[in-house]
Protein backbone atom coordinates (compact mmCIF):
# COMPACT_ATOMS: atom_id res chain seq x y z
CA UNK A 1 0.00 0.00 0.00
CA UNK A 2 1.32 3.44 -0.89
CA UNK A 3 1.13 6.09 1.82
CA UNK A 4 1.23 9.64 0.52
CA UNK A 5 4.08 11.79 1.78
CA UNK A 6 1.90 14.09 3.90
CA UNK A 7 0.00 11.34 5.74
CA UNK A 8 0.17 11.83 9.50
CA UNK A 9 -1.05 8.32 10.23
CA UNK A 10 -0.55 4.91 8.67
CA UNK A 11 -3.04 2.03 8.78
CA UNK A 12 -1.09 0.65 11.76
CA UNK A 13 -1.26 4.01 13.54
CA UNK A 14 -4.98 4.25 12.86
CA UNK A 15 -5.55 0.84 14.41
CA UNK A 16 -3.60 2.01 17.48
CA UNK A 17 -5.96 5.00 17.71
CA UNK A 18 -8.97 2.68 17.53
CA UNK A 19 -7.59 0.23 20.09
CA UNK A 20 -6.74 2.97 22.57
CA UNK A 21 -10.22 4.46 22.22
CA UNK A 22 -11.77 1.02 22.73
CA UNK A 23 -9.78 0.64 25.94
CA UNK A 24 -11.33 3.77 27.41
CA UNK A 25 -8.78 6.45 26.68
CA UNK A 26 -10.20 9.88 25.88
CA UNK A 27 -10.30 11.18 22.34
CA UNK A 28 -8.11 14.14 23.29
CA UNK A 29 -5.47 11.91 24.89
CA UNK A 30 -5.37 9.45 21.99
CA UNK A 31 -5.24 12.23 19.40
CA UNK A 32 -2.36 13.97 21.17
CA UNK A 33 -0.43 10.70 21.46
CA UNK A 34 -0.91 10.06 17.73
CA UNK A 35 0.16 13.57 16.76
CA UNK A 36 -3.23 14.53 15.36
CA UNK A 37 -6.39 16.24 16.45
CA UNK A 38 -9.57 14.96 18.10
CA UNK A 39 -11.45 15.23 14.81
CA UNK A 40 -9.01 12.77 13.22
CA UNK A 41 -9.36 10.29 16.08
CA UNK A 42 -13.15 10.44 15.89
CA UNK A 43 -13.01 10.01 12.10
CA UNK A 44 -11.02 6.77 12.33
CA UNK A 45 -13.23 5.49 15.17
CA UNK A 46 -16.31 6.13 13.01
CA UNK A 47 -14.81 4.50 9.91
CA UNK A 48 -13.84 1.42 11.92
CA UNK A 49 -17.35 1.22 13.43
CA UNK A 50 -19.04 1.44 10.03
CA UNK A 51 -16.55 -0.39 7.79
CA UNK A 52 -14.67 -2.72 10.10
CA UNK A 53 -10.98 -3.41 9.51
CA UNK A 54 -11.12 -1.97 5.99
CA UNK A 55 -12.12 1.45 7.38
CA UNK A 56 -8.64 2.54 8.50
CA UNK A 57 -7.08 1.73 5.14
CA UNK A 58 -5.91 4.41 2.73
CA UNK A 59 -8.50 5.98 0.43
CA UNK A 60 -7.58 6.08 -3.24
CA UNK A 61 -7.94 9.62 -4.52
CA UNK A 62 -8.19 12.71 -2.37
CA UNK A 63 -11.87 13.34 -2.99
CA UNK A 64 -13.22 9.82 -3.16
CA UNK A 65 -16.64 9.63 -1.55
CA UNK A 66 -16.81 7.01 1.19
CA UNK A 67 -20.41 7.25 2.33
Amino acid sequence: MDIHKNARTTPHGRMLIIERLRHGRTVAHVAAAAGGGPRTARKWRHRFATEGKTGPQEVVGQFQKRY
